[in-house]
């Protein structure tokens, strides 16, 4: 008897946990369910692949109906003051490549591309659209690196606006993704890097610089923020940590307490012997 009751107590503490491993996948993956979003998220990617398509116009037409369902979100969503100035940036910026012909086909879809990172951020799923941006930044850094004899301005100027393009385009995203500190540790460290051409380079410093910029990037894209920023996470954690503590107490405090009335038993019993 002792026995089952045991392990029912033990076959609880695994459901516990289980349950609570479940809810950090499940809330990985479902991600944000909000219909105004996946709505806005499918209309920025039909806007993507129309651009790609050179079809402008048509990309037009579904950018005004994205506004138009946005504007009539906002009287569901409470967005902060700088995420509607991110949003509104990134609108701005799909509309000029839409009816700007002035703009090249690769600008065009790097900007609508902005505005597609930034939507699917808000779905919060486990595997954002920004992530892809890690290997195109990574690689227009390494080739900013230069040698301690070249310090030619000319020669990291194509490197550099491919690498202040990628970044202008994941940025958005990064501001719905990202905790703040890290982003203003990376945002601060883009701007030093663009004001460092002001004057003679330095190798030694700018390859350090890049060094720098290239550990913070990796912290980013290889850091799991979603989970660690989720305050009822947090509370999850600490109600099945407190479950499952107390729930091994008492199978503790039931084993000590059998344990020492089976002593006094033995003792009772040897006391009748020897009387």
């Amino acid at each position: 008897m002792r026995k089952g009751k045991q392990l029912l107590i033990w076959f609880s503490c695994y459901f516990l946990i289980f349950s609570a491993l479940f809810y950090i996948n499940d809330g990985r993956v479902s991600g944000n369910t909000n219909d105004g979003w996946t709505e806005l998220n499918h209309q920025s990617d039909t806007i993507l692949k129309y651009v790609k398509q050179e079809h402008y116009e048509e990309a037009s037409k579904i950018l005004e109906g994205f506004s138009e369902h946005f504007l009539e979100m906002l009287n569901e969503e409470k967005l902060t003051m700088k995420e509607l100035q991110v949003i509104t940036m990134s609108y701005d910026d799909a509309l000029e490549a839409v009816k700007s012909t002035s703009l090249s086909k690769a600008k065009r879809i790097q900007l609508v591309y902005e505005l597609r990172l930034l939507m699917d951020a808000y779905m919060k799923h486990e595997d954002p659209l920004w992530k892809e941006m890690e290997e195109p930044l990574l690689l227009s850094l390494q080739s900013l690196h230069i040698s301690s004899d070249e310090a030619d301005l000319k020669a990291i100027e194509s490197p550099l606006r491919s690498f202040i393009g990628h970044y202008n385009t994941v940025q958005p995203a990064l501001t719905v993704a990202l905790e703040e500190t890290n982003l203003q540790i990376l945002h601060s460290q883009v701007k030093y890097l663009v004001l460092m051409t002001n004057d003679s380079i330095k190798p030694n410093e700018w390859n350090a610089h890049l060094e720098k910029i290239e550990a913070q990037l990796v912290v980013i894209f290889d850091e799991e923020e979603s989970t660690l920023a989720d305050p009822s996470l947090y509370w999850l954690i600490i109600t099945m940590s407190s479950a499952i503590l107390s729930t091994l107490s008492y199978v503790g405090f039931k084993k000590f307490r059998g344990h020492k009335q089976e002593v006094v038993n033995k003792k009772n019993r040897r006391r009748d012997q020897d009387n």
